[in-house]
């Protein structure tokens, strides 16, 4: 049932999504006669599986309305032997079911809704206690590709195009900095994973990593929008503190753009929490 779209059991008032709102306008509405700084970090889970949007929200979004999914020619050349497999035990390895994934995103678009009102209970809740004006209001995501109005792109490591979830040798996990990281493991078959985004304009960019190591004499390979020859990033011992890698610069295109990275042998365990991409002026 947990990649099944549902209705959720639980009424709207009961559902996670509106506890965090409660929580949240309660805390907002609490520092009306503070005169202290204060800070809220909201955070809600949907959408993720499973889409259980509560009722009547999931009556907002119609199966029969949403686009069909676009699928490939060479569709089933792209997936990897985990993905065939986890398709197996999901019932899921008999083809695209198409309606499917119409309810999916019908229950997806609804889980959206759903916290876009809670986001709004708590700009009410600003506007009634006469803090809207004072307060810096940042949304932010695990998955969510930031691009600053300097044009310094941010990427997340869990992030990635390829895999979308982890595989037996890389995992996305929370990290302690917040959020998720991604941790590459020393054991198994390698695997590369890969980005897509897109550039504000085109030029010379500035390319770090945030990451932990525990052993020393590591390399990252980065291949630029299909490139034949990898840039290497030269990865610090961190003795199991985060670090930013040394700059190494890469070109890229205005629009589109994928980094594909590769780990050459000896390959041990890193951890990465995102990527940062500066303009080289």
């Amino acid at each position: 049932m947990y990649y099944i779209p549902q209705v959720s059991s639980l009424r709207p008032r009961m559902h996670p999504t509106q506890w965090v709102g409660d929580q949240s306008a309660a805390f907002i509405e609490q520092q009306k006669d503070s005169h202290q700084p204060w800070m809220l970090f909201s955070s809600y889970i949907h959408p993720h599986p499973p889409f259980a949007p509560p009722w009547p929200w999931h009556k907002l979004y119609r199966s029969f309305n949403m686009p069909p999914p676009h699928v490939p020619e060479e569709w089933a050349s792209l997936q990897t032997y985990v993905n065939r497999r986890q398709n197996r035990y999901k019932y899921r390895d008999q083809g695209i079911d198409n309606h499917l994934v119409r309810n999916l995103k019908a229950h997806y678009y609804a889980c959206i809704s759903f916290i876009d009102y809670q986001i709004g209970r708590l700009l009410d809740a600003l506007d009634a206690t006469e803090e809207r004006e004072n307060t810096l209001i940042l949304f932010t995501s695990d998955h969510q590709i930031i691009v600053s109005p300097e044009g310094v792109i941010t990427i997340p490591a869990v992030g990635s195009a390829k895999p979308s979830n982890s595989t037996a040798k890389i995992r996305f996990m929370p990290s302690d900095l917040g959020g998720m990281q991604l941790h590459y493991n020393r054991l198994g078959t390698p695997e590369d994973f890969e980005y897509t985004f897109n550039a504000p304009a085109a030029g010379k960019y500035a390319l770090t990593a945030r990451v932990v190591t525990t052993s020393a004499d590591q390399h990252l390979m980065v291949a630029v929008n299909g490139a034949a020859q990898s840039t290497d990033i030269a990865v610090p011992f961190t003795v199991g503190a985060w670090q930013v890698t040394p700059p190494v610069e890469i070109t890229l295109t205005k629009g589109k753009n994928v980094l594909k990275f590769s780990r050459p042998d000896p390959v041990k365990g890193l951890t990465i929490k995102d990527f940062t991409l500066t303009p080289v002026e």
